[in-house]
């Protein structure tokens, strides 16, 4: 039970770290996306592109093409290295979740070892402290029987004085 809420806590404190990079990472793939999408489409239009005699294609059109596709090859690797950052992003938060629970579970395990010995100490105190003050309350009873007694032998003294 405590581990579940130390694990909701945790989320709930990492979370607008975490929307901050899905929304950032998210923004780059779609930019990349339409990056490429238009890089697409221009070597589609560069595929249909006839500038040679006859309407056949020129060797600048093929070079054309194949300096198209290099660009589109080199977006798709900009995509792909985007989502292996992404994923290698959330592997980390993982384990750095899974790592500061472990940590906060070991630190309440330590928190609960402690506060046992506490309180088996508080009651060694407390048993301790009544035999104290039972003591305490016996030498109160036999001081004042040694007053009443001094007293009472004062007055022994004090009559048999008188008498003499």
């Amino acid at each position: 039970m405590k581990a579940t809420l130390i694990l909701l806590l945790l989320l709930l404190l990492f979370k607008p770290s975490i929307a901050l990079h899905v929304d950032s990472t998210r923004t780059e793939l779609l930019i990349l996306l339409k990056e490429r999408k238009e890089l697409f489409d221009q070597y589609s239009a560069s595929i249909n592109k006839k500038s040679g005699f006859f309407g056949n294609r020129t060797k600048n059109d093929l070079k054309d093409s194949q300096e198209k596709l290099v660009s589109i090859v080199a977006a798709d690797n900009k995509i792909m290295n985007s989502l292996s950052r992404t994923l290698d992003f959330r592997n980390f938060e993982k384990l750095n979740l899974s790592y500061d629970v472990n940590s906060y579970e070991d630190r309440i395990r330590n928190l609960l070892t402690l506060n046992d010995t506490l309180n088996n100490q508080n009651n060694i105190y407390k048993k301790e402290n009544k035999i104290l003050n039972s003591t305490i309350k016996k030498h109160h009873l036999y001081f004042a029987m040694l007053i009443l007694l001094l007293i009472f032998s004062g007055i022994v003294l004090f009559k048999k004085f008188l008498s003499r």
